[in-house]
C-alpha cells in the first residue's frame, strides 16, 4: 500500500533515546503500545525506500550516523533493531539539515519521523556558534530551499505534544500528529501536489477504510 513518490527523498529519522517509548506516550501507564515510536520510523523508512530507490534516509540523535544503510529486504523489526541501537540521548534535527546543506543535496522532498523533542538545537547555530532566534531546523531548512526551489517538507510527529521544530501556515510543510495506516496516504498527496483540504482528505480516508 506504499505508495511510489517521484522525485528525491530525504527521510530523516530521529534515534535518539526517546524514540525507544511506546508511541502511545508515557501517560498510558498499564495500557501503552508496544509499538515504539523507533519501529514506526523502521516501518515507514523501510517502505519508502522499498517503493522509491532515490530515496535517503538519515538516521539522527545529536549528530548524523552517515553509515547506517537500509535494507529493503529485511523485515520491519530488524531494521527497527538496527535503529534502536544508535539510541542517543539527545535530539538535534537540525544537524541533518546541515549536512544535507553543507553537501548541497539535491531533494525533492523530506521527511522527518521524529516524536519532535528537539531540544538540543533549538536555539544554537552551529555554523556562526551563537543562539539565534528561531529553532536550527528552520534556519537549515530556508537554506536547503535556496538551491532546491520547491521542495516540500513534512514533519510526522509520533507523538504529538505541545512543541515543533517548524513554522505552521507555510505551504511548503506538512505536519503530520500522530501515527496510522493513513499517514502514507496522506504524505503521498501531499507531495504529489494536491493543496485541498487535508481534512477533507482525511475523512476521505477514513470513510473509504470504514
Amino acid at each position: 500500500n506504499v505508495p511510489v513518490v517521484e522525485g528525491r527523498t530525504l527521510v530523516i529519522i530521529d534515534v535518539s533515546g526517546s524514540m525507544q517509548s511506546s508511541i502511545s506516550g508515557w501517560n498510558n501507564k498499564g495500557s501503552a503500545s508496544k509499538v515504539r515510536c523507533v519501529d514506526v520510523a523502521a516501518l515507514f523508512s523501510a517502505a519508502i525506500v522499498r517503493k522509491n530507490h532515490a530515496a535517503t534516509v538519515l538516521p539522527v540523535d545529536t549528530k548524523v550516523h552517515t553509515w547506517f544503510r537500509p535494507e529493503p529486504r529485511n523485515t520491519v523489526m530488524t531494521e527497527a533493531n538496527r535503529l534502536a541501537k544508535y539510541g542517543g540521548g539527545g535530539t538535534a534535527l537540525g544537524v541533518a539539515f546541515q549536512h544535507a546543506n553543507k553537501r548541497r543535496m539535491k531533494v525533492d522532498h523530506v521527511v522527518i519521523i521524529s516524536d519532535q523533542e528537539s531540544w538540543a538545537d533549538r536555539h544554537w547555530d552551529y555554523i556562526s556558534n551563537q543562539y539565534r532566534e528561531g529553532t536550527m531546523l528552520m534556519h537549515e531548512w530556508e537554506a536547503l530551499r535556496s538551491y532546491n526551489p520547491g521542495v516540500k517538507l513534512v514533519c510526522i510527529d509520533i507523538q504529538p505534544g505541545v512543541t515543533h521544530q517548524t513554522l505552521e501556515g507555510r505551504p511548503e510543510i506538512l505536519h503530520v500528529a500522530g501515527w496510522n495506516d493513513s499517514v502514507f496516504k496522506v504524505v503521498a498527496s501531499f507531495l504529489g501536489g494536491d493543496t485541498g483540504s487535508w481534512v477533507e482528505t482525511i475523512e476521505r480516508i477514513d470513510l473509504a477504510s470504514n
